[in-house]
């Protein structure tokens, strides 16, 4: 089968992915660097590609076996050990966020049955994380088909009302958010606060004025 044919007319570095403007003019095609193979450098807008269009059943293209004119190959075993460092990296990095999740998870349910916090508390983050696992799944949605994406802002603001467990599997299931320097500052931040809000809670000030909103 013949190879199409265009330009990378986008790409989002911290990401690992872009967007292929084909020659024939149809519409944009998605592209992940894994789909580059070994190559000698990293893809940067401008690049002139040639790729495998691929479609997902739903009308959908994305590219596939893609290579960067004039740009070189890498020997076959270089790029296997340089996967294998990176899916140590992203292991170690979600394996952090789960055992984060689990102590907290942990926490809450004896703060809960020791009296400290009202059973209310455990069960607003657990919606809260629902929230805003779905949140990241449709802003990830979003991103790789080229739609409206959800803002940052929101993004945070979840995560400080309590959703910050589920932003973290979110971002080891998706890996989504997980690697833009800037943004992951911001959301430990809102973490932070957030667990400060927690302890304060468990004081009896905090229980006190807890119940009394929730009657």
């Amino acid at each position: 089968m013949n190879q199409a044919r265009g330009t990378l007319a986008r790409w989002i570095e911290e990401k690992g992915f872009g967007f292929i403007r084909p020659d024939d003019g149809d519409r944009d095609v998605f592209v992940h660097i894994r789909d580059f193979g070994g190559i000698s450098r990293k893809p940067k807008v401008g690049d002139v590609v040639r790729y495998q269009p691929l479609n997902d059943g739903a009308g959908k293209y994305r590219a596939a076996d893609v290579s960067i004119e004039g740009v070189s190959r890498l020997p076959s075993g270089r790029p296997a050990r340089l996967r294998s460092v990176s899916s140590d990296q992203k292991t170690s990095t979600g394996v952090g966020g789960i055992v984060t999740v689990t102590v907290f998870s942990a926490v809450i349910v004896g703060f809960t049955v020791l009296g400290k916090v009202p059973a209310v508390v455990a069960f607003i983050y657990l919606i809260s994380s629902c929230c805003t696992f779905i949140a990241y799944a449709f802003d990830k949605s979003a991103a790789m088909n080229r739609r409206w994406r959800t803002q940052e802002s929101t993004l945070h603001l979840l995560s400080m009302m309590g959703g910050w467990p589920g932003a973290l599997i979110a971002q080891k299931v998706f890996r989504h958010k997980s690697k833009k320097t800037e943004f992951l500052i911001i959301f430990w931040m809102t973490v932070a606060m957030n667990c400060g809000l927690l302890g304060w809670s468990a004081t009896e000030h905090g229980r006190s004025l807890i119940r009394a909103l929730v009657g």
